[in-house]
């Protein structure tokens, strides 16, 4: 029995020697290289922030007996601040911006031996600045869906996918994409917007719930979406019902016809559960602008373009208006390029924008908000309304045209020159052969 006992502590202290032996073994090996590894660490992996964003970028190493010398290299000093110290440098960026995406250097000396590791910072804009058009629909008629995503860096990153409710709508049939350059409206820096259109057969248009546009922007492990909807409008049959002795009742219930979803998710990407957007309407009721609303009728902005006579033959004019109650405005939230560079008359429930110039510059969507409200409706100008203006076929011809000019001119001096000279040859002549 003593023995067992004496053996129970010795077995125990053989235990403990042999993993603190171990322990210093892999001491000794912490901060060396696997084979065909860099001991250098850099943290995350993958960064990636929204433009605007903060993040911090930490590289790291590990150096046995001696203390490592770790560094970030070949960054201006405006873009983050580095602070260092021993085995560790941390390059803090407080407020990314697109120009400051790229590969990322961090260096490294241990014992003699020096080691170098970057990773790939991606900075993205994917604003809340998603549209759609139409922004209501009938059951049983056709359309073109139109989907834009604004201001939007790297473009090639953009999805689009329509829904009906949480399920994805098939048969729609895509027509074009488009996409174009512009200003981020506070740093000015260069940004996309992205355009996507589809064909929609009347038979997919039916009452129920709203169609959806998804934006999706994959980055890295990262997915970031937004979302807008459309409302689909179900009118009651015209046919009257033989009165009874209850009154009948008419009921009327409005969703907002642009409803917005923003998330960001990790690997997978979900629809949002929203409610069902609808709108019943009696007989003999109409969403035109041009007729005042009855009471309990929803009020709409909508969008009408037209030619601008008498001050520029090529000059279009759209205007946005809205029948409501006194007190509703409307004004303009949204065209390509910058509201700035448009002309805009705005005044109560009426909002005029004029484009002097129409050219491809201008296609895009644009859009106007009511207030009170919120709610916004959108227009998308295409090619057929806004064709191609090819400057080179002016120079071509104008070009062409000079030459012509230059060519006349210079025939009719050198017929005159031509003539001159034979002129004074004749003088000559004659002149000789009187003195001879």
């Amino acid at each position: 029995m003593k023995k067992a006992a004496l053996a129970l502590p010795l077995y125990l202290l053989f235990l403990t020697h042999r993993s603190y032996l171990f322990l210093l073994q892999g001491q000794g090996s912490w901060g060396e290289p696997r084979e065909g590894e860099s001991p250098l660490r850099v943290e995350p992996k993958q960064p990636v922030v929204q433009a605007g964003g903060s993040i911090q970028l930490r590289c790291s190493l590990v150096c046995p007996q001696k203390e490592a010398t770790v560094q970030w290299k070949g960054l201006d000093t405006s873009l983050g601040h580095v602070s260092s110290g021993p085995g560790l440098s941390v390059l803090t960026i407080p407020e990314a911006t697109l120009s400051m995406a790229g590969s990322k250097v961090c260096t490294s000396t241990c014992q003699g031996s020096t080691y170098q590791n970057r990773v790939e910072l991606t900075v993205y804009a994917f604003p809340d600045k998603v549209e759609v058009s139409p922004s209501t629909l009938a059951p049983g008629e056709g359309a073109t869906l139109v989907c834009s995503a604004r201001e939007v860096f790297p473009f090639d990153r953009l999805t689009f996918t329509w829904y009906r409710g949480n399920e994805k709508l098939g048969g729609l049939q895509s027509l074009d994409r488009d996409m174009g350059p512009e200003q981020e409206a506070e740093t000015g820096e260069e940004v996309y917007w992205v355009t996507e259109r589809w064909a929609l057969p009347e038979e997919l248009v039916t009452p129920g719930p709203e169609l959806r546009c998804l934006v999706e922007m994959k980055l890295e492990q990262q997915v970031i979406t937004h979302s807008r909807a459309v409302a689909v409008i179900s009118r009651m049959p015209s046919s009257p019902e033989p009165s009874t002795a209850l009154p009948t009742q008419t009921t009327v219930g409005l969703a907002l016809p642009s409803s917005e979803v923003s998330t960001v998710t990790g690997h997978s990407s979900s629809i949002p559960d929203t409610t069902v957007s609808s709108l019943s309407l009696g007989p003999g009721s109409s969403l035109s602008p041009t007729s005042k609303p009855s009471s309990g009728s929803p009020c709409l902005p909508k969008i009408f373009p037209s030619r601008v006579p008498g001050i520029n033959e090529g000059a279009l004019e759209l205007t946005c208006q809205a029948d409501c109650e006194p007190g509703a405005s409307v004004h303009w939230i949204q065209a390509p390029g910058r509201l700035a560079d448009y002309q805009r008359q705005e005044a109560g429930a009426q909002a005029t924008l004029i484009l002097m110039h129409p050219g491809p510059w201008n296609r895009g969507s644009y859009t106007c908000q009511l207030e009170p409200g919120g709610q916004r409706d959108s227009y998308y100008l295409d090619k057929p309304i806004l064709p191609d203006v090819d400057n080179s076929d002016n120079s071509a011809a104008l070009w062409t045209g000079g030459c012509m000019l230059g060519l006349i001119l210079v025939t009719c001096v050198s017929y005159r020159l031509w003539k001159w000279l034979r002129a004074e040859d004749s003088a000559s002549a004659q002149n000789l052969g009187a003195q001879l």
